[in-house]
């Protein structure tokens, strides 16, 4: 966590004093960029700190570039996008996780989609997928694809980029263990990947390795998925689908959800996002939580204020 031991947190807790532009959780680690644009991470070191090593409980500098301007960590592994839109990637390399044509682990950062991809906008992951958004609005996915989670049609793991769909087309991306989701610039919502449960939300548990339309409506303004599934609309309202086991829908029940739901009548919901089974939400400043022991200590059928009292600016999974 961060804080210099290894105690269990169930609270939020500051770590250090310094000022920091963002920062993600990953398999067993933290990554973040501070507010001079250098790069830090702290927890499980394996794979991360560039020995295949190290383990630290405290925030530990990685390289010397100060040129970062997005991070996010995945399983044993992390993606970066430098100021100039290049997108680097570090650590675990099984399914060809990290995009650079190998399985080859890697200890320090090395770029990707040199010669062909454009300067990312914005990157998702989870488990053994990736999928970018490049700024001419083109869609690119790579990593495991056991399930047909990578949308191109097959269920063969790639170790490269591979674009889907065409360019313009894509606003943002939400990938799931197995599942990704994907919001158009029309504002429509596609879904590809494993849907036992109905992850996909498109009424089904047919499973699909091609993006598919969810419902017709085109007001979808973000997505994050983990074994379920949230979604914001353009005028505030949250949606939910998909498996519901730990009641992490918040719809009050325990049964699985296969079309997009609404969540309660308010509209003033800014981010949501899902982390197994469970789900937070944020208004302006106030953060929201169900699910198994969201709060620390019990099942929560329906989303929660929590009693902690700070400004909430961002929330992430």
């Amino acid at each position: 966590m961060g804080q210099g031991t290894i105690l269990f947190r169930p609270e939020p807790i500051q770590i250090t004093s310094e000022n920091w532009l963002t920062a993600t959780g990953g398999y067993n680690f933290s990554v973040a960029i501070k507010s001079d644009s250098t790069l830090s991470a702290w927890g499980g070191g394996k794979y991360i700190y560039g020995n295949f090593a190290e383990l630290t409980s405290i925030p530990a500098r990685i390289g010397n570039e100060n040129n970062w301007k997005f991070v996010i960590a995945g399983y044993y592994c992390a993606y970066g996008i430098k100021t100039d839109g290049t997108l680097w990637a570090w650590g675990w390399n099984k399914y060809g996780t990290l995009g650079d044509s190998t399985t080859i682990d890697r200890p320090t950062p090395v770029q990707i989609g040199k010669h062909f991809l454009g300067k990312v906008k914005y990157i998702s992951t989870a488990s053994y997928s990736i999928a970018v958004i490049t700024e001419d609005g083109s869609l690119w996915t790579w990593g495991g694809n056991k399930e047909g989670q990578l949308g191109d049609g097959t269920n063969i793991d790639k170790y490269y980029p591979v674009q889907i769909g065409s360019a313009g087309e894509w606003k943002t991306v939400a990938c799931g263990t197995t599942c990704i989701f994907a919001i158009k610039t029309d504002g429509t919502l596609w879904a590809w990947g494993k849907n036992t449960k109905g992850y996909l939300g498109d009424g089904t548990t047919i499973s699909h390795n091609t993006p598919v339309q969810i419902g017709s409506d085109s007001d979808w303004a973000d997505i994050s998925y983990d074994r379920l599934t949230l979604a914001l609309k353009k005028d505030g309202t949250l949606w939910a689908w998909g498996w519901n086991y730990y009641a992490g829908i918040g719809n009050g029940t325990l049964q699985d959800v296969l079309n997009p739901i609404q969540i309660g009548k308010d509209n003033d919901w800014v981010s949501a996002k899902s982390f197994y089974m469970r789900s937070f939400g944020k208004k302006k400043t106030e953060l929201f939580g169900d699910g198994d022991k969201v709060s620390g200590t019990k099942k929560l059928k329906r989303l929660t204020q929590f009693i902690y009292q700070q400004k909430w600016k961002t929330l992430a999974m």
